[in-house]
């Protein structure tokens, strides 16, 4: 009896240790800690046929982002460093694994084509639509889709890390 008892006693340890060996978390599994966005990267691209831009992602510690793009050049006649237009789109973010969503909620924009004052739209619209991440040596890739021709496309955008500190808007 006593026998069976300690023989009882042995299979259930074994099983317990199983049952919790198996609800250990994978690193799969794992939050990403979103220190490492924090900050501010940049990305520069040649526009065709004349200018660039100037892309900004700028990642703060209680989960909002500001993302801005600013033109130069794109307009016939323009100088090459002239400021042709800007977007500041504001939200927030949320990590999961190597996935990254943004939620825009605002964007003020200005385009020097059409003058004027800056326009402010509120929105809620997703941006880098199922957007996943990485980062090596202060550079941040983005994987994301668009769709320039009415058909989803895999886009990549990389973006140097710039500083660790936030940039109010």
């Amino acid at each position: 009896m006593k026998k069976k008892i300690q023989t009882t006693a042995w299979m259930l340890s074994v099983i317990l240790v199983l049952l919790l060996s198996s609800c250990e978390k994978k690193d799969d599994d794992k939050l990403i800690d979103d220190n490492i966005l924090i900050g501010t990267w940049v990305d520069t691209v040649n526009a065709l046929p004349n200018g660039y831009y100037i892309n900004e992602l700028i990642f703060d510690s209680n989960t909002s982002f500001s993302e801005k793009s600013s033109a130069y050049g794109i307009y016939n006649g323009q100088d090459y460093n002239e400021l042709s237009g800007w977007f500041v789109r504001t939200g927030n973010y949320g990590l999961v694994e190597n996935k990254i969503e943004f939620t825009a909620k605002k964007v003020v924009s200005w385009d020097s084509f059409f003058g004027g004052d800056p326009v402010t739209t509120n929105e809620t619209r997703v941006i880098f639509e199922n957007s996943t991440f990485s980062i090596n040596n202060d550079i941040l890739e983005l994987n994301y889709i668009t769709y320039p021709a009415d058909a989803p496309e895999n886009t990549k955008r990389q973006y140097v890390k710039l500083t660790d500190n936030v940039i109010n808007n």
